[in-house]
C-alpha cells in the first residue's frame, strides 16, 4: 500500500511555522479512508527542534543574524502509519523514541525503528498480546 500524500499535511496541522520557544510536544491520531473504505491509521507526536545557525544562514540567500540568546524553533514529527490501530502503543513508542533522541543513547534511533517495524510481530486476534520494550518502558500492542 502506498503511503497516503495527505500525510505530510496532516502531520502538522499548524503549517511549518517556526516559533521563538518551544512548545510542548503533542500528540495525536488521524484516520485516512481510501475510496475502497480501507482505513490506514497515522499517529503523529509533533515537536519542536532548534534551528542551526548554518540553516538560517541559507534561507533566503542572506545572512540572518539572530540576536544573542535567541533560538527559532522549527516543527519536527515522528510519525507511525499503519493499518492497525494500536494507538496507545504507537504513542508510548513514539514517546520513547523522542526521548531517546533528546538523550545520549549508544543505540542508533534508525535501529530501534527497524526493529520495531520489522521484527516486532503483530498479535493474532483474540487475547493475545505482544510485549515490546524500548529503553526502560514496556510497551503491550494488543
Amino acid at each position: 500500500t502506498t503511503l497516503p500524500p495527505q500525510v505530510a499535511m496532516f502531520a502538522h496541522p499548524e503549517g511549518l511555522t517556526c516559533k521563538r520557544a518551544a512548545p510542548l510536544p503533542i500528540f495525536f491520531t488521524i484516520i485516512f479512508t481510501s475510496n475502497e473504505g480501507r482505513r490506514v491509521y497515522a499517529s503523529v507526536l509533533t515537536f519542536h527542534d532548534t534551528l542551526p545557525q548554518e540553516s538560517l544562514d541559507h534561507m533566503g540567500g542572506r545572512h540572518i543574524e539572530l540576536p544573542k540568546g535567541e533560538t527559532i524553533w522549527v516543527p519536527k514529527c515522528l510519525c507511525v502509519v499503519s493499518h492497525w490501530p494500536f494507538h496507545e502503543a504507537y504513542k508510548e513508542f513514539l514517546k520513547q523514541l523522542y526521548r531517546l533522541s533528546v538523550s545520549t543513547s549508544r543505540i542508533p534511533l534508525e535501529r530501534l525503528i527497524c526493529n520495531f517495524m520489522h521484527e516486532v510481530p503483530l498479535p493474532p486476534e483474540g487475547l493475545i498480546r505482544v510485549q515490546y520494550t524500548i529503553a526502560d518502558k514496556t510497551v503491550y500492542i494488543q
